[in-house]
Formats: C-alpha cells, sequence, structure tokens
C-alpha cells in the first residue's frame, strides 16, 4: 500500500513538474497565451481579413500541399511553382484583381529534405540584402533562419517574375507553419522590390524565423502583418528566443488555453481549420457557399 501511496505522489510531482517546465518554456521563450483578440483586431486595422477571407486563405493553405489541377468547389486557377531539391511549393491564385501567393508548410518529418533544412535554425543574413545593416544596437543585420531562406530561395524568381507582371496593386502572401516562416521572408524581399505594390500577409501557425534586426523592421508594419496563432500550438513558440528569434507583425489569438493540456498536436494540424470554420458559421456563412 506504501509503495501505491509513493507511486502516486511521485506521478503528482512528475506531472507538476511537467506543466511548470512548460509554463517556464512559454513565458521565457516571450511566447505566452497573450495576444490581440479576433474582434480587437477587427476594430483596429481595415485590411484584417472577414471570416469567408479569412477560412479561404486557410484553404489555400491545403490546396498549396501538393499539386493539384483544381481544389475542391472553388474556381480558383491554380497556378504551382515547384523547386524538388529544397522540396519547396507554391501556388499563385490571382482572383478578383488579387494576386495570392500561397507558400507550403514543411513536410517534415516524412521528407528527409524538409527535416534537414529545418534543423538549419542558425540565423543568417537575408541573402538577397546581403549584409546591409540598421539602426539596431543588439545586432545591426537582418537575419533569418538558414533553412527557410534556402527554401524560399528555390523559388524566389518565379515569385518575384510574377509579382512583376501582376497588373493589379494588391497582393496576399499566405502561409501555414513553415508556409508562413516562407511568406515572411517573401515580404521582406517583394516589399523592397515592388514598393507600388500593397501587401498584406496572413500566416496560421507560425514559428519564428526573424532575428529581432528584422522583426522590429516588420513590426513597423503590424497594420498588413497577421499571425493567427492558437493556444494550445506549441510550435509558434519556437525556435526560442534565447537563440536570438523574435516574431512580427500582429499576433491573434484563436482556441482557447488550457493549464492542464497547455499543447496539442492537433492545434498545430486541424486547429486552424476547425477555428477558422467556426468564425465562418458565426458571420452566417458555410463552407459549400465559398465552394469549400
Amino acid at each position: 500500500m506504501k509503495y501505491l501511496k509513493k507511486a502516486y505522489r511521485t506521478g503528482i510531482y512528475l506531472t507538476a513538474a511537467i506543466i511548470s517546465a512548460s509554463m517556464l518554456l512559454t513565458f521565457s521563450s516571450c511566447q505566452s497565451w497573450i495576444g490581440k483578440s479576433i474582434i480587437e483586431v477587427e476594430e483596429k486595422y481595415a485590411e484584417f481579413p472577414s471570416a469567408q477571407e479569412l477560412y479561404s486563405y486557410y484553404q489555400m493553405c491545403l490546396a498549396v500541399w501538393r499539386e493539384r489541377e483544381y481544389y475542391k468547389e472553388s474556381s480558383w486557377n491554380l497556378e504551382y511553382v515547384p523547386h524538388p531539391e529544397t522540396n519547396t511549393l507554391g501556388l499563385f491564385i490571382e482572383e478578383e484583381g488579387t494576386l495570392y501567393m500561397v507558400f507550403r508548410a514543411t513536410q517534415a518529418p516524412r521528407n528527409p529534405i524538409d527535416t534537414a533544412l529545418n534543423l538549419n535554425y542558425s540565423l543568417q543574413p537575408l541573402f538577397f540584402l546581403g549584409n546591409q545593416s540598421s539602426n539596431s544596437s543588439e545586432d545591426p543585420v537582418m537575419k533569418a533562419h538558414a533553412g527557410i531562406q534556402e527554401k524560399y530561395a528555390g523559388i524566389r524568381e518565379t515569385v518575384l517574375q510574377r509579382a512583376k507582371v501582376f497588373k493589379g496593386n494588391h497582393i496576399v502572401l499566405i502561409g501555414h507553419s513553415a508556409g508562413g516562416m516562407t511568406a515572411m521572408i517573401a515580404y521582406l524581399d517583394l516589399k523592397n522590390m515592388h514598393p507600388d505594390k500593397e501587401f498584406l500577409v496572413v500566416t496560421f501557425g507560425m514559428p519564428r524565423v526573424l532575428n529581432i534586426t528584422a522583426a522590429r523592421v516588420l513590426d513597423a508594419d503590424s497594420d498588413r502583418i497577421f499571425r493567427i496563432a492558437m493556444a494550445q500550438d506549441f510550435l509558434v513558440t519556437i525556435p526560442p528566443a534565447f537563440l536570438g528569434y523574435r516574431h512580427a507583425g500582429t499576433k491573434i489569438l484563436i482556441g482557447r488555453p488550457s493549464i492542464l493540456d497547455p499543447y496539442t498536436v492537433e492545434a498545430h494540424e486541424t486547429g486552424y481549420l476547425i477555428e477558422t470554420g467556426r468564425r465562418l458559421r458565426e458571420a452566417g456563412f458555410t463552407p459549400e457557399e465559398l465552394g469549400f
């Protein structure tokens, strides 16, 4: 009996230690359960997508998972740009005067190329800017995740050319997970190459990708960079801040945090589909009405 009591106490202490460690990691990485609600962002930023747009944007993240001729019942004309050497896939959708550029999430651990690129997480100067410096006293060079830079480099020329020939003025960059990281790097590149264009960036479950210098540059555009994060999505907290990484833009927190179950795999994999779908229905629409 005493052994059972001892095992029970040990289990309680171990559970408490795991919860405490998870909370400590979250707070120490500057990525706690703090973020604006969708209502707050809607009231402050006119550029924030509607419920229909946000649901469609996440569907685009699903459409870029693999090349296909059509996506469900949508009217999208799908233009894919693959780079097999880095397992990168981009998707262009031009609709009603807007160009959508969507980037695929990582396929790790099933894909060894993505696994290797994910692990290449050293912060390196942005390859398209060289050693361009800023006024930051902490690190004067704008840097980003080395592996994600390789993925963007693989399709960069096509991305730049597509933006160049686009006759419209509005470009939306979209991505889930590592696709969001690629979208952020692409935005830093495109905003310099095409200052005449109007950009919007929307990411879902995006890990950190920039150093503090690059993040501060993008924070000036917080009214057009929206980073959506599920409360129980652990991947938005990595790579950790103590390695020099920072998030940028306006964070929108969705879902409900839980002290007993702070992180779940489902939050990153299906949480965004569930939450954008719930918001769509609250706005009085159904996925079928949008062609999904």
